[in-house]
């Protein structure tokens, strides 16, 4: 036995199917379903088009896809091996009706996700609904109903809706209303964030820049954000609050002294830890440097010192020796 055949009737939004009994006495039987959404056969047999008690094996369904017209309709042939028979059907052409009509909409606007009830005439036999273009799912209520969900990337724009027989589009423009959710920021420690607050457009993404003071470091998030990130994107999907920590960069002092005829520069101060300060040696007149003690060794100078702990360093400078000549 052949495999069914299968006929698209793209003009009617129609998928025919022809195939053949599995068990004798086989006969040749149709079933159709329209094209838009799930493609669903019903559990029955079908309709018999091509079938004669006199014989039993009627198989080979055949067709051309020229058949499918509007104007020509369906020719579905067959034949009888047994008794070398050959036999044709014919479907008569699908009438196309009138295309819809949008006389209203339940509401001027929604959110992405709401039904909308969509009212007019001609409307059991649309295969498709769009939202400003985004194709929505639907179910038809009556001929002069339907009920549609707003597609989730749908935009502000007309409604249209199409059948077999054409497409209807709104007068007006459905609004579809983007939920906002509100950002709240907070700070410990001392610093800013930026932006501060605000409201924004569901799923939009913002960029949030924490900003230490002064001998202040950036340390993390908290609440509806974590880590070190910064500046941070944060998709605002609802309602945010955040908090972004600072805490005070720890410093060091720094003490010099002299032994002998000479400066350092600087000769003292407060930094903040881990910085790196040039220390610099200067021996006065008559007197060299000979190198650094406490704190620090060696005769390296200037002397790049890291602030990582009080630090007490010392410069010996001794003085050059003279002879007379």
């Amino acid at each position: 036995m052949t495999r069914p055949v299968l006929l698209a009737d793209i003009a009617n939004d129609k998928l025919y199917v022809f195939m053949a009994r599995l068990t004798r006495p086989r006969a040749i039987y149709m079933k159709t379903t329209d094209m838009h959404g799930n493609l669903e056969f019903d559990n029955s047999i079908g309709t018999k088009v091509i079938g004669d008690d006199s014989f039993d094996n009627i198989n080979n369904p055949t067709s051309t896809k020229q058949c499918i017209t509007a104007e020509m309709g369906i020719v579905v042939a067959a034949s009888d091996t047994d008794d070398d028979y050959y036999f044709h059907a014919y479907i008569p052409p699908t009438v196309v009706g009138d295309p819809p009509v949008i006389s209203s909409f339940s509401q001027a606007s929604g959110l992405r996700g709401s039904n909308v009830d969509i009212f007019g005439n001609f409307l059991d036999n649309v295969s498709q609904v769009t939202f400003n273009g985004e194709t929505a799912s639907f179910t038809v209520v009556s001929s002069t109903q339907l009920t549609a969900v707003v597609p989730l990337n749908a935009t502000t724009g007309k409604i249209a809706v199409t059948n077999p027989a054409g497409t209807a589009t709104s007068t007006s423009d459905f609004t579809v209303i983007i939920p906002q959710y509100t950002l709240t920021t907070a700070v410990v420690g001392s610093g800013s964030v930026s932006p501060a607050s605000g409201t924004f457009d569901e799923n939009s993404v913002v960029t949030i820049t924490a900003t230490p003071d002064p001998g202040w470091a950036f340390s993390g998030w908290s609440g509806d954000a974590s880590g070190l990130t910064n500046p941070l994107n944060l998709t605002m999907d609802s309602d945010k609050n955040i908090t972004a920590t600072f805490v005070q960069i720890p410093q060091y002092t720094l003490t010099t002294t002299v032994v002998g005829s000479g400066s350092v520069s600087p000769a003292s101060g407060t930094f903040d830890e881990n910085s790196v300060v040039t220390i610099t040696a200067t021996p006065d007149p008559g007197w060299a440097f000979s190198g650094w003690s406490g704190d620090a060794s060696g005769l390296t100078n200037p002397l790049n010192l890291t602030m990582d702990g009080d630090k007490n360093i010392t410069a010996i400078f001794v003085q050059i020796p003279q002879y007379t000549l």
